[in-house]
């Protein structure tokens, strides 16, 4: 058992929101790359489901979009259009994870610690603002510094998340 540690200074993880986590990973197969950002949207998303519920199938949908684009078989003028799709739902993407994040007051001082099998992941959350810093802007900053921005970088990380979100859609549509 790898364990997983997410340093979230000022955000209480339900325990509810940790079996969840913990669930949909099982459900994954221990394929999901975005841990820290995933329990947290989870923990956030409580409190609108609305706007989780269109992260989720977005995530899927755009992940869905990424197997047809990297497959060699379809036509240019499918992948064409699918890359102007894919780019109106990442912009979607990134207005909902701004709408969660957003949404969000943190309390507490908690550091969290999972078993997850498998892998060995020693992830940690770390940020470059001051120990005094709102819990509220210290996630909001990792949101900007892991999807916000315009670089490829941001892209790649979008994407992940989206292959991310397909797994909790797809363990939702199961359950």
């Amino acid at each position: 058992f790898g364990t997983f540690l997410f340093l979230a200074k000022h955000m209480h993880i339900s325990e509810n929101t940790t079996d969840l986590f913990l669930e949909i990973n099982d459900f994954s197969g221990n394929e999901l790359k975005n841990k820290e950002v995933l329990l947290a949207i989870l923990e956030l998303s409580e409190k609108n489901k609305a706007v989780f519920n269109d992260l989720i199938f977005a995530g899927k949908y755009i992940d869905g979009m990424m197997n047809i684009i990297n497959d060699k078989s379809p036509e240019e003028k499918t992948k064409e259009y699918l890359s102007a799709e894919l780019t109106v739902n990442l912009e979607k993407i990134v207005k909902l994870l701004k709408d969660i994040s957003d949404d969000n007051k943190y309390d507490g001082n908690k550091y969290i610690s999972i078993e997850i099998p498998g892998k060995d992941h020693s992830d940690e959350v770390t940020f470059d603002r001051p120990q005094d810093q709102a819990g509220d802007e210290r996630v909001q900053e990792l949101f900007r510094s892991r999807f916000y921005k315009l670089d490829p970088q941001s892209l790649l990380n979008l994407i992940s998340l989206c292959s991310d979100l397909a797994h909790v859609k797809k363990y939702y549509n199961k359950n």
